[in-house]
């Protein structure tokens, strides 16, 4: 039995082995040289190049806030133009970045009314493809004004080269993204570098 779980964790080795070490699949410095940018592959430096790409602010169904001695005014659907009989809403908001080989998508769930926000719960989704790597930083809620919430994530993203020691990240970023959510069922997010 301890010869065959022996067996089975070499013949593991052996094939992860082969994976690294075969051509094309792991970097092979010359001497004293290190990885750099030129190493990554296409594919990676397009997840970089989507990574860093200007990001549009993502706005649905956005209210002002009260002006003082004023009334709420009455909730809107995301287009503005049908005002909705409905005065509660739970709702759920989402900042997507990156691309197939590294990505993040920023959440925060929400309840409202006309008049404020009830309640909101933050997390964080992300992937990658290895080499590359995407550390969530956390999400908090950093503002709580009765008719908003506003929260912020972080996520710091890495492009790496495989070599026989192990992978070596030659790109890094940090970002964060900010999300409002706001009475009448509106939200605001953008990414911030």
């Amino acid at each position: 039995m301890r010869v065959l779980k022996l067996g089975t964790v070499a013949s593991a080795i052996a094939v992860a082995a082969a994976l690294v070490f075969s051509a094309g699949g792991a970097y092979a410095a010359p001497k004293n040289d290190k990885p750099g940018y030129d190493d990554l592959t296409a594919e990676q430096k397009q997840g970089i190049a989507a990574w860093e790409a200007p990001q549009a602010p993502a706005t649905v169904g956005a209210t002002t806030g009260p002006a003082k001695g004023s009334a709420a005014p009455a909730a809107k659907t995301a287009d503005s133009s049908v005002t909705l009989a409905a005065t509660s809403w739970s709702s759920r908001t989402s900042l997507y970045r990156g691309s197939w080989v590294m990505w993040a998508n920023e959440h925060v769930d929400f309840g409202s009314n006309t008049t404020q926000v009830t309640w909101s719960s933050g997390y964080q989704d992300c992937g990658w493809v290895f080499p590359n790597n995407v550390t969530k930083l956390g999400t908090s809620r950093i503002a709580n004004g009765g008719w908003y919430h506003k929260w912020r994530g972080g996520y710091r993203v890495g492009a790496g080269v495989p070599t026989p020691w192990g992978n070596v990240n030659v790109y890094s970023m940090t970002s964060y993204a900010t999300t409002q959510v706001m009475r009448g069922n509106g939200w605001t997010a953008s990414w911030n570098n």
